[in-house]
């Protein structure tokens, strides 16, 4: 009678403890996907930074500021935007950065270092919410034949 009794009293218990351990475990999994998620986002802005810079290297002229035909630096912020369209991730022109040395007004000087910074700021769900929003920065810096 007693073995019945406890098992009426302690029937509960293993119900409140998965219910308990579940919500844990379900919060390293969605930080998990969501750590996963920042990586994604990281090589997504490495990979646009450098096919910005691998564009200007190969086309120096698109750095030229006194062409009145385009913006300074427009096809290869094209290039950059074009890199990450459909990744998920918003990159708009303000987040890019182009560095070039300009020679006689002509573009990119022969011999020099062109660099590319894209800077973004993400919501990273989970990890947001612990640490606030993370802001991501990638460089990529080409030498000019």
């Amino acid at each position: 009678m007693t073995n019945k009794r406890n098992f009426k009293l302690n029937s509960g218990q293993a119900l409140v403890e998965f219910a308990l351990s579940i919500m844990v475990l379900m919060f390293f999994v969605f930080g998990i996907f969501e750590v996963g998620r920042l990586f994604h986002m990281k090589i997504v802005l490495a990979n646009s930074a450098r096919e910005g810079a691998r564009y200007l290297i190969r086309h120096v002229s698109d750095g030229d500021p006194e062409d009145p035909d385009q913006e300074p630096f427009e096809k290869t912020i094209k290039a950059i935007l074009d890199e990450a369209k459909g990744s998920g991730i918003t990159i708009t022109a303000d987040n890019i950065d182009v560095d070039c040395p300009v020679q006689n007004n002509v573009g990119c000087r022969s011999s020099e270092n062109v660099s590319v910074t894209i800077s973004v700021v993400v919501d990273v769900g989970i990890v947001s919410n612990f640490f606030g929003n993370i802001d991501l920065e990638e460089v990529a810096i080409m030498r000019t034949p």
